[in-house]
């Protein structure tokens, strides 16, 4: 980023994969439009999404690259719509960033901050004590004795396992309509572009 004059532009080609509107810790999108922002001096032209361009195809016992061709998704800014934006696929995906840049700013100067985090740290949350409503701890029996007599392991198991998978055999048409709010079927997030 550094190395980029003002006018000049960053040209990246990188993978990304599955819960990519979460967080930081991979390369997801989010990361891209935090990074490459007024404060550090860029803004994003574009980024595109596609499903891998590469395959391999084996004939006469000899590898051969094929390509494979799949529509490409201008990605929307999650700061811009309000939300995550999340894809779940079961196929490789990659990213496509083209960032200019704008000003010769400090690079860094303020760390970027996830969007729907940090709209939420700007909101100021005043407690009033008259709206306080005390909860009758009967409603809350069971999840109080569940918690007492269950282990941290078992809890996370039942959330992250058990639940899911009940959801997706008594609900399948919730569960497939889930699904496709986090695919490029969304087009409020993924927006088709022209071959």
């Amino acid at each position: 980023m550094q190395m980029v004059k003002v006018g000049g532009h960053i040209i990246m080609f990188t993978i990304t994969n599955n819960y990519m509107g979460h967080g930081f810790y991979q390369f997801s999108l989010e990361l891209f439009y935090r990074v490459f922002c007024k404060e550090n001096g860029f803004e994003i032209q574009r980024i595109i999404a596609t499903k891998h361009d590469l395959g391999w195809s084996k004939i006469l016992g000899q590898y051969y690259p094929v390509e494979i061709k799949d529509r490409w998704y201008e990605v929307a800014d999650p700061d811009h719509i309000g939300k995550r934006v999340l894809l779940c696929n079961d196929k490789p995906t990659v990213l496509f960033i083209l960032a200019k840049r704008i000003d010769n700013n400090y690079i860094f100067e303020k760390v970027p901050q996830q969007s729907d985090y940090a709209s939420l740290w700007n909101v100021s949350m005043e407690v009033n004590e008259d709206t306080i409503q005390v909860v009758d701890s009967k409603k809350h029996y069971l999840k109080k004795w569940l918690k007492e007599k269950s282990t941290i392991e078992y809890r996370m198991h039942v959330k992250m396992h058990i639940l899911p998978t009940l959801i997706k055999f008594l609900a399948p048409l919730n569960y497939n309509s889930w699904l496709s709010r986090q695919s490029f079927n969304n087009h409020e997030m993924f927006k088709k572009k022209r071959e």
